[in-house]
C-alpha cells in the first residue's frame, strides 16, 4: 500500500472486528475504541448462509469459524398448533451441492470470538477498551476523536 491511513473504528463488536480486521489486513494502521472493559459479545445465535462462508474463504477464516459452527443436517417448520410438519429443507451435503458452500450456524459469541482473534494477530490493528467515544470532529486534516475519560 503506498499511503496505510490511520483509521479509528468506534465498537469492538462483530462488525467493528470485521472492519478492522480486513482493513487491517490491507495494510492501514487501525485503533479500535471499545466502551467496555473488555472485548465480548452477547446475544443468541446466527445463521450462517452459503455466501458468509465465500467470505469467510477469502478472509483465511474458515477454519476458524468451523471449529465453532454447527452444520445442520436440515430445517424444518412445524404448525404451532398441531405440531405437524410443514415443511422441511435439506442442508448440509444439499447446501454445498448447491452453492458450493455450506449453511451454518453460530454462536455470536464464538463468531465475536473468531474476529477478535484475528485482529489480535495483525500488528497493525491496535485494541483499546474502557474507551468510550464521547464526541469527534472532522476537517480536511483528519478526526480527532473525545473519549469519555479525555
Amino acid at each position: 500500500m503506498n499511503h496505510p491511513l490511520h483509521l479509528i473504528v468506534s465498537g469492538g463488536g462483530i462488525g467493528g472486528l470485521a472492519a478492522a480486521f480486513v482493513l487491517g489486513r490491507s495494510g492501514h494502521r487501525i485503533t479500535v475504541l471499545e466502551q467496555s472493559e473488555s472485548f465480548g459479545e452477547i446475544g443468541a445465535g446466527i445463521q450462517l448462509g452459503p455466501n458468509i462462508f465465500r467470505m469467510f474463504d477469502h478472509l483465511g477464516l474458515t477454519e476458524a469459524v468451523n471449529r465453532v459452527a454447527y452444520f445442520p443436517p436440515g430445517l424444518g417448520m412445524n404448525d404451532v398448533r398441531t405440531g405437524e410438519r410443514v415443511v422441511r429443507v435439506p442442508l448440509a451435503d444439499a447446501a454445498r451441492a448447491a452453492y458450493g458452500y455450506a449453511y451454518g450456524v453460530i454462536y455470536r459469541a464464538d463468531l465475536h470470538q473468531v474476529f477478535l482473534d484475528a485482529c489480535q494477530t495483525l500488528p497493525s490493528v491496535t485494541l483499546r477498551t474502557s474507551a468510550k467515544v464521547d464526541n469527534f470532529e472532522q476537517d480536511d486534516r483528519g478526526v480527532r476523536v473525545r473519549l469519555t475519560s479525555g
